[in-house]
């Protein structure tokens, strides 16, 4: 059985490599490119933490994050922890469920002035203790050739790994274009329960099964997935 690789081609390089080292047969589509959007970066000196996440935001601003590499680091996923000790940062924080399960390890830490730098599909956060600052967007692109066979194939059954609410947005728009294809022939893996939410707000017709993911990182994921299909 195959997982389909959704995300941004430079996340899906390496989440395919994750797949394959645990004995998945990975298949990279890219639904969406990431492209920068223009910020003013606020002053270092206003915040006590940044928090991540998505990975996305931090290859995107590279530079312009490394005035605040002395404050303490809060992520989701390993993914993203791992790309922030790479750039210099001192992880404080580690969250296994998305956005909205980080954040209470910084209630606990006593944050009161919190830097967040998000893309524009983002999950919000209602605290007056958050900076939200929209540095990029996921741009959707043409269906990748690889993906389109799948869909009008439709023969066996194959996973569809979703890293992202936005991805589900555009894979719907795709199933447009793609009446033959029958989600309840699939597997749906989503990354965190806020994407597996947007399964279901998105695509009206169910899955064979979402899976969600134990932690919101590639290898917790995949184990998980091998652990019930294995290669297939």
């Amino acid at each position: 059985m195959k997982i389909i690789l959704l995300r941004p081609i430079e996340g899906a390089l390496q989440s395919a490599q994750i797949a394959r080292d645990i004995g998945l047969e990975p298949i990279i589509a890219p639904a969406s490119e990431i492209r920068p959007l223009s910020w003013d970066a606020p002053s270092a000196s206003k915040f006590d933490a940044i928090m991540i996440t998505s990975a996305n935001a931090l290859r995107i601003n590279q530079e312009k994050v490394t005035p605040y590499r002395h404050l303490p680091f809060y992520a989701v996923g390993q993914a993203t922890a791992k790309l922030a000790k790479q750039m210099g940062f001192t992880i404080a924080g580690l969250g296994s469920g998305g956005a909205k399960a980080l954040w209470p390890l910084l209630e606990q830490d006593s944050r009161q002035h919190v830097l967040r730098l998000v893309g524009t599909d983002h999950i919000p956060i209602a605290s007056d203790k958050i900076t939200s600052i929209i540095t990029y967007k996921a741009m959707a692109l043409p269906i990748h050739i690889d993906l389109q066979t799948l869909l009008q194939k439709n023969d066996s059954p194959h996973i569809f790994a979703f890293h992202s609410a936005r991805a589900v947005q555009i894979f719907a728009d795709y199933m447009h274009s793609f009446h033959s294809f029958d989600p309840s022939q699939h597997y749906a893996a989503a990354l965190a329960p806020s994407i597996g939410k947007a399964l279901t707000q998105h695509i009206n017709q169910p899955w064979k099964e979402v899976i969600i993911s134990p932690q919101a990182d590639d290898k917790a994921q995949f184990t998980r997935l091998y652990e019930l299909f294995g290669t297939g």
